[in-house]
């Protein structure tokens, strides 16, 4: 008994050929298949059967020993398992090749840790920075609040002193005109004392 795997490699052939072909001759091949914990296997003489779907030949099923098949298997050259010469030195490449990714994945998430870490330091560099301009942002606008504030202050200040400024001018003007009225009061003065003197 073969499993699917073992067949398409005697066969050479995709594994998925096999499948389909067990699937469209159900009938044909269902003497010649079991299934074992889930793994199908395949007879001797299902594997002929199969073997002359895949080449387009009429095929007969016929009452063949299963060991008599697997012998006309194994010995044509059409059917024969070839094994490589090098097969330790490919086993050794492929164990090689495979240290060599999990080198490359430890590279790899060494670079990402890094970059994580990179990553880490830069956004608690720009949250610090955010940080710094929140506080600035916050003085100018304390700033602004007392600029505004000087600003209405000189603006009444200015007020108060043009208030102050007319008033002083008012009281100019009644100064002046008090003096202007002492001057002649005392002018007058002046010409009557004389007047007296010279009608005597």
């Amino acid at each position: 008994m073969y499993k699917l795997s073992e067949v398409a490699s005697m066969l050479k052939t995709e594994k998925i050929n096999i499948i389909e072909i067990l699937i469209e001759h159900k009938l044909e091949l269902d003497d010649y298949i079991q299934k074992r914990s889930g793994v199908t296997l395949i007879t001797g003489e299902g594997i002929t059967i199969i073997n002359s779907i895949l080449n387009g030949d009429d095929f007969k099923i016929t009452g063949s020993k299963e060991e008599e098949v697997k012998d006309s298997l194994v010995e044509s050259k059409e059917l024969k398992v070839t094994f490589s010469e090098n097969t330790i030195d490919e086993k050794f490449n492929v164990l090689e090749n495979n240290v060599q990714l999990k080198d490359d994945e430890i590279e790899y998430k060494e670079s990402n840790s890094e970059k994580l870490e990179d990553y880490v330091v830069k956004m608690a560099e720009l949250n610090e920075l955010f940080l710094k301009m929140n506080s600035l942002k916050s003085e100018i606008l304390s700033l602004d609040s007392e600029i505004t504030r000087k600003n209405e202050a000189i603006i009444n200040y200015r007020k108060i002193l043009i208030e102050d400024i007319r008033w002083i001018s008012m009281l100019e003007d009644k100064l002046n005109y008090k003096i202007e009225e002492f001057e002649r009061k005392e002018e007058e003065a002046k010409k009557s004392i004389v007047k007296k003197f010279f009608n005597r």
